[in-house]
C-alpha cells in the first residue's frame, strides 16, 4: 500500500500532506515562537523571543501566512503607547494554552496600547487585561481586516484597574471581525469595548459574550459607532449589564442609514422594570435588518422576549 505522503530530507512534506484522503494544510510562512519565560531570543520553539514586539521586529515577510505562536503561560506587560506595533500584513498571532495558561497582555499605563497598522492581522486565543487605572484605549486599529477569535478582554480586578475603551477602530477601516470573544468588565467606569470612529464597511460580530459584572457609573454600550456602519453583521451574541436598561446601553449605532443585519442576539440586565421600548433604545441598531433578538429582565427564572415585533395587517 502506497504511503500517502512524501517526506523531504528537511522534514517537510513535499507537495503537502494527506491523511485518509484529506489534505492537511502546511504553513507557508515563518513560524515564530514567543515565551516570556525564555532564556533565548531566536524565535525558535526551543529558544523563543520573549516579547511580541521582538517577534514583530524579526524581519517577517508580509502576506505569506506567517504565524507568531505564544507559548502557554506567556505574560507580557504593555507599558507604553505602541508597546507593540503589528506592522506586518497578514500575520496571525496564536496563543496556546487555556485558563491560567492562556497567553496574556497586561496594559500597565494609561496610554499603553497595541497598535495594528498593517492589514489582516489576526489574534487567536489571547487575553488582554487592563492593569492600570483608566487605560484609555488598549488596542488601536488603523488597518483593514483585523480579527479577534476566541480571545478574552477583561479588567484586572474590581479595584479601578480598568479600560475606558478596549479597542478603537480608526475612521475608514473596514473588515473588522470578532468571533467567539469574551469580554468581562469588572469595574464601574468601563466605556465601550469596540468604538468605530467613522464610516466602516463589512464589520462582523459573531458568537461573542459581552458581560459587565458591576453596575456602570455612566451608560455606555459595548459596541459604538460614531458615523455610519455599512454591511454590518451582529449575530448570535450575548450582552449583559448590571445597570438598569437605558438608551445605548448595549449597542449604539449612529446614523439612520446604517445597513446590515442583527440576528439571534440575547440581551439581559438587572432591570426588573425594563420595557420592550427601553431595550430597543439600549440595543440601537438603527438601519440594520433585525430578527430573533430577545431580552430578559432582572426577574429570576425569566425567559427572553422577542424584540422589534410588528403586527401584520392580514385583511
Amino acid at each position: 500500500m502506497a504511503v500517502p505522503y512524501n517526506v523531504t530530507q528537511f522534514g517537510r512534506f513535499a507537495g503537502g500532506l494527506a491523511i485518509g484522503g484529506q489534505s492537511i494544510e502546511q504553513p507557508v510562512g515563518a513560524q515564530v515562537w514567543v515565551d516570556s519565560n525564555s532564556r533565548g531570543n531566536y524565535g525558535t520553539f526551543e529558544e523563543p523571543y520573549t516579547t511580541l514586539e521582538a517577534a514583530l521586529n524579526s524581519g517577517l515577510t508580509a502576506n505569506v501566512g506567517t504565524e507568531i505562536h505564544l507559548k502557554p503561560g506567556h505574560s507580557e506587560n504593555i507599558a507604553a503607547a505602541a508597546g507593540a506595533t503589528c506592522d506586518v500584513a497578514g500575520v496571525k498571532i496564536i496563543g496556546h494554552g487555556s485558563g491560567a495558561d492562556q497567553p496574556q497582555f497586561l496594559f500597565t499605563a494609561a496610554a499603553s496600547d497595541i497598535d495594528i497598522t498593517a492589514a489582516d492581522v489576526v489574534f487567536v486565543n489571547c487575553r488582554f487585561t487592563a492593569n492600570f487605572i483608566d487605560v484609555v484605549s488598549a488596542i488601536d486599529i488603523s488597518a483593514n481586516g483585523a480579527g479577534f477569535h476566541y480571545c478574552l478582554t477583561d479588567d484586572f480586578s474590581a479595584s479601578s484597574l480598568n479600560y475606558l475603551e478596549v479597542m478603537n477602530v480608526a475612521t475608514g477601516v473596514d473588515d473588522f471581525v470578532m468571533t467567539n470573544h469574551r469580554h468581562l468588565g469588572k469595574d464601574a467606569d468601563n466605556n465601550n469595548v469596540v468604538t468605530f470612529a467613522g464610516t466602516h464597511e463589512n464589520c462582523k460580530f459573531y458568537d461573542n459574550v459581552f458581560y459587565q459584572t458591576v453596575a456602570q457609573t455612566a451608560a455606555t454600550g459595548f459596541i459604538k459607532s460614531v458615523t455610519q456602519m455599512l454591511q454590518m453583521e451582529i449575530v448570535n451574541n450575548y450582552f449583559h449589564t448590571e445597570t438598569a436598561v437605558v438608551a445605548n446601553g448595549f449597542v449604539e449605532l449612529a446614523n439612520a442609514t446604517n445597513t446590515g443585519f442583527a440576528i439571534h442576539n440575547m440581551l439581559s440586565s438587572i432591570d426588573v422594570d425594563a420595557t420592550a421600548a427601553n431595550v430597543i433604545e439600549a440595543f440601537d441598531v438603527t438601519g440594520l435588518h433585525s430578527a430573533n433578538n430577545k431580552s430578559t429582565n432582572g426577574d429570576v427564572d425569566t425567559h427572553g422576549t422577542e424584540l422589534f415585533t410588528t403586527i401584520a395587517d392580514l385583511t
